[in-house]
């Protein structure tokens, strides 16, 4: 994860993501919208784990959250985005915007030893021989991979 000072553009590096289920705003907002009930918990780790982070480094505010979601991960981008606005009210992450890349899925087969991309959510087969002896290599979780701060 980069830590990226506005202005300045200092950058802190770190490979660090905490998945904790907190309380609190998640609870009105799986109540109002529980269909979102994977996307709140996701949204509401985010925001704690950036908030937090934010704090430790002696910065008061959070311009924007960059994650990156693997296609397989099976979150629903717009979900998080529009929870994400709805839990950031009141916080130091309340100006903040959430931006997602999505990141390919890509796979190794073992019985053909061969690497491939995938261009739907699920891989079951692969695509060069037909096996179904496969095992995701990338796409399928997500990363908290830069904060933008003042």
């Amino acid at each position: 994860m980069r830590l990226v000072k506005r202005h300045t553009k200092r950058r802190y590096t770190s490979n660090w993501w905490t998945a904790g289920v907190g309380s609190g705003p998640a609870t009105t907002a799986i109540t109002l919208y529980p269909e979102y009930m994977h996307e709140v918990y996701i949204a509401e780790s985010l925001l704690d784990t950036s908030i937090q982070k934010c704090r430790d480094e002696g910065f008061g505010r959070i311009k924007s959250i960059k994650v990156k979601i693997g296609r397989a991960s099976t979150i629903s981008v717009e979900a998080l985005i529009f929870v994400f606005d709805a839990l950031k009210i009141g916080s130091i992450a309340s100006g903040a915007s959430l931006i997602v890349e999505e990141i390919p899925t890509t796979g190794w087969c073992k019985s053909c030893n061969g690497e491939f991309s995938v261009e739907r959510d699920f891989v079951f087969q692969c695509p060069c021989c037909g096996s179904d002896a496969v095992i995701i290599k990338s796409g399928n979780g997500l990363e908290l991979s830069e904060l933008e701060v003042e």
